[in-house]
């Protein structure tokens, strides 16, 4: 999980001020215009100052500058101390009639907390059988507390019932990222994923069990089960996830499964970057530096496998070592950054921050342009492409991704260039809904790396949706940086970092 961003208050707002900060939130109608506000009040631990920033939260939704107000709120909840706050915290994600964005953010505030928590209202019946994100965050909320021991129990809500609740919760199972499973329970959840049928869940599954692999040798055979069913699926993010997790827990015996990947995508995804990642998570699991052709795989398995296996199990828990790409695969360069895939999603920040000037006195903009020129002139034409372009919500030319003809191109071209960069950037919105174009499975994002509308802001708040959501999509995003602050640029490369993609800076 991330560090939570670190606040910094210019002056710090004595205890009897704290409600006349309230009143001053409560009236904002301009989020940038309260800034010194937000911050004390972020800094305030009461739990009637925590009962106003729920209040102000859902009052300020759709205020210019909200966001950036919106965020203090958050870390504000973050840094709650007493159960009391918790409790207060807890009520909101529980409230049915609340806001989406606010009961999500309340349960993912109290994750990434410190404070006691109550037992009793962690398992209060409105977290019940809830869907998509909120049970989520529900599931990753309730094993983080409970693994740190945060857990305020009672006589009938106790620690055990908690854990309960989250193996009978069912699919995704985010509980156990935290919570180690028994046996039993591996067995359970193992048996509920082969009868899930979504695709994200299953892929997020295999993530929350890698770590857990090698205390249970006896369940094994069926994770190796649910992973080559990953590898044979047409979910991007399940074959991405089945990869990383045999990576992330050491599953040398699943080196057969890996090799089926490489195969397949050599056979039938031309193109795609499946063969590129399969063949590099080959050369980071056994240290042999073959190419992406599964041919020089298959006769090293046959001839070599079975001793280098032996050994690499009697040697583990020795961490697999990072392989060296390859450069034999890319499709082209954007920024110099190489993709190797064709179907790109490009996404660009349409703040005016994208018309500041770079050293050699072009338009941040401008360079976005003629850089995007440059790449679809190498395009292959039957590649796919997206073009979004960031603004309070996502503008592109296209309905959904499309072959790179010279007709699309020059459609692309044009939205571009008679785009009027504007004042705001809903970034982590877009990037969420850039995640879900059909077929994209790369996005190229060109950005200062800051927000300034939207759901989330605050680079900590953005990264730690963002990282649920690459679980779950497996896209990876490659961040061209065209900002001078070092914040926002740090923004980019842990952006980058957490999809395996590339971050490169222009000036």
């Amino acid at each position: 999980m991330f560090a939570i961003l670190a606040l910094v208050s210019a002056w710090a707002a004595p205890a009897q001020d704290w409600k006349d900060l309230a009143k001053e939130l409560h009236g904002a109608r301009d989020g940038y215009e309260v800034a010194q506000a937000s911050r004390a009040f972020a800094e305030v631990r009461d739990p009637a100052a925590m009962q106003e920033r729920v209040e102000i939260f859902e009052d300020k939704l759709e205020i210019r500058g909200g966001v950036h107000l919106r965020d203090w709120l958050i870390s504000g909840m973050i840094s709650a101390e007493t159960a009391d706050e918790t409790e207060v915290l807890l009520e909101a994600a529980a409230h049915r009639k609340a806001s989406a964005l606010l009961r999500v953010s309340a349960l993912r505030a109290l994750r990434r907390g410190k404070a006691p928590v109550s037992a009793e209202h962690l398992l209060d019946r409105a977290f019940l059988k809830t869907e998509g994100e909120l049970r989520r965050a529900w599931q990753n909320t309730a094993g983080a507390v409970l693994a740190q021991g945060r857990l305020i129990e009672s006589r009938k809500a106790t620690a055990a019932a908690v854990r309960a609740r989250l193996l009978d919760d069912g699919m995704p199972f985010l509980g156990f990222r935290w919570v180690a499973p028994e046996v039993e329970e591996l067995s359970k959840i193992l048996d509920a994923a082969k009868d899930s049928k979504h695709a994200s869940d299953r892929a997020q599954l295999l993530h929350v069990l890698a770590p857990h692999l090698r205390q249970h040798a006896e369940v094994r055979a069926a994770w190796l089960e649910l992973l080559a069913r990953a590898v044979a699926s047409g979910s991007l993010a399940e074959r991405v996830a089945a990869w990383e997790s045999t990576l992330a827990g050491q599953a040398y015996e699943a080196f057969p499964i890996l090799l089926q990947g490489l195969q397949r995508a050599s056979a039938e995804d031309q193109g795609s970057r499946h063969q590129r990642d399969y063949a590099q998570a080959l050369r980071q699991l056994t240290g042999q530096q073959f190419g992406d052709a599964p041919q020089a795989w298959d006769r090293w398995w046959a001839e070599s496998g079975q001793s280098w296996l032996e050994s690499a199990i009697r040697e583990a828990p020795k961490a697999p070592k990072p392989a060296a790409p390859q450069d034999d695969a890319t499709v082209a360069a954007f920024f110099g950054i190489p993709v190797d895939s064709n179907r790109i999603g490009f996404v660009l920040d349409g703040s005016g921050s994208m018309l500041d000037p770079l050293e050699d006195g072009r338009r941040c903009a401008d360079a976005a342009i003629e850089e995007l020129i440059a790449f679809l002139d190498r395009y292959p034409q039957d590649a796919l492409f997206q073009l979004r372009i960031i603004v309070r919500d996502s503008e592109s030319p296209f309905d959904e991704p499309v072959q790179a003809s010279a007709r699309n191109r020059k459609k692309a071209l044009q939205f571009i260039e008679r785009f009027d960069f504007g004042p705001a950037s809903a970034m982590y919105d877009v990037l969420l809904l850039a995640q879900q174009d059909h077929g994209i499975d790369t996005l190229v994002f060109v950005s200062d790396g800051g927000g300034s509308w939207g759901s989330y802001a605050f680079a900590p708040h953005m990264l730690d949706g963002l990282q649920l959501a690459y679980e779950r999509s497996g896209v990876r995003i490659h961040t061209i940086c065209v900002g001078k602050s070092a914040p926002k640029a740090r923004f980019m490369e842990q952006l980058a970092g957490l999809t395996r993609g590339i971050c490169s800076r222009i000036d």
